[in-house]
């Protein structure tokens, strides 16, 4: 988000960050190569938006996530929007959070992103439509994690009313338990960084968490039935199995 003699630009921007000699700076190619007059593009260098230090570009450039400000104290929303200073009252260790960065995976980044630009304030559009934007891919992953991972026990729990056969190994038959855990697991993940969901977006994460939540108890109620039938000797296996079937949601059902 820019600003511009005290007023947000409409449209969201983007621009670069470098670290150069052990320092961040920022550079903004759109704006050191001209500006907008009338409508119309004027092309005329300006090196004032070139390798600007943090500080002083974010009087007028406001990245969403407020760890992108490379400072200790970054401003709030209402901060920048007002032309104030930091209202932090404690110091924010963006270096160890960048460099914790790179050890996290795609869904871990997006998740602490939304929960960053959350924390900031929400109170402009420009702001809320970026965070409800990473707000739903948020929830479409976890959909799809949850729908990937009814299948994936569907399979075994139709496998185990077969009583695991054709046989199977003891390994390939841990990992068929395994696979739908790691994808209600993944699904869980995403869904604890939607807290406020704009209710116009039309997603509903209360009972999607609660679908999930089921899902994992009766994957971890199988689970122990795996890990149990592993180690029981294979001329007793046969007897571990119900007189009845055993359904997705771990209710028996008469044959």
């Amino acid at each position: 988000m820019t600003k511009q003699n005290g007023q947000i630009d409409p449209m969201a921007h983007a621009w670069n960050a470098a670290k150069l000699a052990g320092k961040w700076y920022l550079f903004d190619a759109t704006w050191v190569a001209g500006s907008v007059s009338q409508g119309k593009f004027i092309k005329k260098l300006d090196n004032n938006y070139y390798q600007v230090k943090p500080e002083k570009l974010v009087k007028s450039h406001y990245p969403f996530d407020y760890l992108w400000q490379f400072t200790n104290r970054p401003l709030k929303a209402n901060d920048f929007l007002y032309g104030r200073p930091s209202s932090y009252k404690q110091k924010i260790d963006y270096e160890s959070t960048l460099k914790n960065l790179k050890k996290l995976s795609d869904l871990e980044k997006l998740n602490e992103a939304i929960v960053r630009i959350e924390a900031n304030g929400l109170i402009h559009g420009i702001i809320f439509d970026r965070y409800n934007h990473l707000t739903i891919i948020s929830y479409n992953g976890a959909v799809a994690d949850y729908n990937e991972g009814v299948k994936k026990f569907k399979e075994y729990i139709n496998f185990r009313n077969a009583q695991f056969t054709p046989n199977r190994t003891d390994s390939e038959l841990a990992q068929m338990i395994k696979a739908p855990k790691q994808f209600a697991e993944q699904a869980s993940i995403k869904l604890q960084s939607i807290r406020n969901p704009d209710i116009s977006l039309g997603i509903n994460p209360a009972g999607l968490v609660t679908s999930v939540a089921n899902l994992e108890k009766n994957i971890q109620e199988q689970s122990q039935f795996v890990d149990t039938y592993i180690q029981t000797k294979p001329n007793k296996r046969k007897s571990m199995f119900y007189s009845k079937e055993v359904t997705i949601f771990g209710v028996p059902s008469t044959k």
